[in-house]
C-alpha cells in the first residue's frame, strides 16, 4: 500500500511533464486494480428457498497478504433482510463465510439479489455479483385457490355425469 501511495503522489510531482504524469497515473491505476483483484465474491449464482425465510450463504475470497475491512451489502426489491442488509467483514483468512437471513416477499424463479463489497467508507465498490433465488414457497392464498378450483371442477363433473345418466333411454 505504501508503494501505491507513493505512486499516486508521484503523479502530482511538478517535475513531470504531461506524458510522464499520464504514464505514472496508468501505472498507479494498474497497481490499484491489482490490489482490488485480490478480493472477490464467491457466491452461488442460484439458490433455492423452500420457505419464505432462509439464510443466504456468501463467501468472500481474499488473497491479500494483510487483513482487509469491507462492507458487504445486499439489495433486492423481492427480499427483506431482518438483521440488516449490510455487514462489516474483516477479511483475515483466504475465505470468509457469512450467512445472511432473508425473507422472500414473493415466490418465483430468478428473483435477483445484488451482492456488493464496498470499502468501509462506502465510496468504492470492490466486487459485485448478482445472485438469483428460486423461491418455491407456496402461499396460503395459492393453496386456497387451487382447492377451490378443484372443488368447482368436481361439482361440474358430478352434475354433468348425473345429467347424462338421466337423458339416456332405458332398455325394457
Amino acid at each position: 500500500l505504501t508503494t501505491l501511495s507513493d505512486a499516486l503522489l508521484s503523479t502530482q510531482s511538478e517535475n513531470l511533464h504531461a506524458a510522464a504524469r499520464a504514464i505514472a497515473l496508468t501505472a498507479y491505476t494498474r497497481g490499484f486494480d491489482k490490489v482490488l483483484s485480490t478480493i472477490s465474491l464467491a457466491v452461488e449464482r442460484t439458490i433455492t428457498f423452500t420457505s419464505r425465510n432462509a439464510a443466504i450463504p456468501i463467501n468472500v475470497l481474499s488473497s491479500a497478504p494483510y487483513p482487509v475491512k469491507v462492507v458487504l451489502n445486499l439489495s433486492s426489491d423481492k427480499f427483506t433482510f431482518p438483521s440488516g442488509a449490510n455487514r462489516i467483514l474483516l477479511l483475515n483468512h483466504p475465505t470468509t463465510s457469512v450467512r445472511i437471513q432473508a425473507v422472500a416477499r414473493t415466490s418465483g424463479d430468478r428473483l435477483p439479489i445484488d451482492v456488493t463489497l464496498f470499502t468501509p467508507d462506502g465510496r468504492l465498490a470492490i466486487s459485485r455479483a448478482v445472485l438469483n433465488v428460486h423461491s418455491t414457497e407456496i402461499s396460503i392464498v395459492g393453496i386456497a385457490l387451487t382447492v377451490l378450483a378443484g372443488l368447482v371442477l368436481l361439482v361440474w363433473w358430478i352434475r354433468t355425469w348425473r345429467r347424462g345418466r338421466r337423458r339416456r333411454p332405458r332398455a325394457h
